[in-house]
């Protein structure tokens, strides 16, 4: 990753990429109005950015994902960071982050079927001791993901932006 400075013009980009990010060059310059030999040099600077995190995300239903869970584990604070660490190692985990209050730390998962959720815990049991499972939550739909509303098979419908914050300081 390149240092990139934080342009302001750049903010523009980044907010009409917000939309889906796999848009073209030419697509993004109607939008902006800039030239697409401008666009197209400052969008090869962003790819290289360190501050700017892109994500194309897929249908989870379309492979196979058919709910979600949240797990909600209480860990010793000595623990946390192996923990967390091993759990974001679990292929169905799609998020994981600590959090306040006695279950410290939330994993957030994508399963073929619930099954999977019971050998989790056992692994999680047989690995950690110490680790409490305080409390899971199912997730029988997702209907809203990084600004985007699902279908029912989990495919974009369209984009709804969330509040909108200034992505960085001037």
């Amino acid at each position: 990753m390149a240092v990139v400075e934080k342009k302001p013009a750049y903010q523009e980009l980044v907010a009409s990429l917000a939309t889906d990010v796999r848009r073209s060059a030419a697509d993004v310059q109607q939008e902006v109005g800039r030239s697409i030999s401008v666009v197209s040099r400052d969008l090869d600077v962003l790819l290289s950015a360190d501050w700017v995190r892109w994500r194309i995300d897929f249908a989870h239903m379309g492979m196979g994902f058919a709910t979600a869970a949240v797990l909600w584990l209480s860990v010793e604070q000595a623990e946390l960071n192996r923990v967390a660490v091993s759990m974001k190692l679990l292929p169905q985990v799609r998020f994981c982050a600590s959090a306040t209050g006695e279950a410290n730390l939330a994993v957030m998962m994508w399963l073929r079927n619930l099954r999977e959720l019971d050998e989790i815990e056992l692994r999680i049991a047989s690995v950690f001791a110490k680790v409490q499972i305080t409390d899971r939550w199912i997730v029988p739909r997702i209907a809203k993901r990084d600004g985007h509303i699902l279908d029912l098979d989990s495919r974009r419908l369209r984009f709804v932006p969330n509040e909108q914050l200034p992505l960085f300081e001037d």
